[in-house]
Formats: C-alpha cells, sequence, structure tokens
C-alpha cells in the first residue's frame, strides 16, 4: 500500500475521529444519555478497521545516522581543534 502524505493524512484523521467517537460513546454510556451504544459502536468499528488497514503500511527506511554521527559506526570523533591565544 503506497503512503503517500495525504494517505498519512487520512489514517491520521481517521485515527483521531474514531477515538473521538469512543471517547463521546463512553462518556454518554456513563451518563446513560441515549446513542451512546451506538456511538461505542461506530467508534470501535472505525478503529478497528484502521488498526486493520495499518497493518499493510509499508515500512520506511531508516535514515543511517552513521553518516552524521561517524562514531555511531565505529568511526573517530571529529575532534575540533580551538587554538586558545594568550592575550597579554
Amino acid at each position: 500500500m503506497a503512503q503517500s502524505r495525504n494517505t498519512k493524512k487520512m489514517f491520521n484523521y481517521a485515527y483521531g475521529i474514531g477515538a473521538s467517537i469512543v471517547i463521546l460513546g463512553a462518556l454518554f454510556k456513563i451518563q446513560h444519555w441515549p446513542g451512546g451504544g451506538l456511538m461505542l459502536s461506530i467508534g470501535m468499528i472505525v478503529e478497528a478497521l484502521v488498526f486493520f488497514l495499518s497493518a499493510f503500511e509499508s515500512i520506511e527506511e531508516d535514515l543511517d545516522w552513521s553518516l552524521v554521527y561517524p562514531e555511531l559506526s565505529g568511526g573517530s570523533k571529529r575532534s575540533s581543534k580551538f587554538v586558545i591565544a594568550k592575550i597579554g
């Protein structure tokens, strides 16, 4: 499944909307307000679908930090040699 920027944004919206519906459904159930069961069911179904689809997301390649920090690959640290001038 190709992960474009828009697809990732859509998944983030789906996570947030599903979670907010679940939270509101729980509030409605706790307060014994009508519609809580339906809200919980819808929110849980949305969350389950999003988690199911996210199982097929492609794995992103990690950055090679040893190019920036050579000590991570066993190389030596870059030594910075400062010359301190004695004044006076």
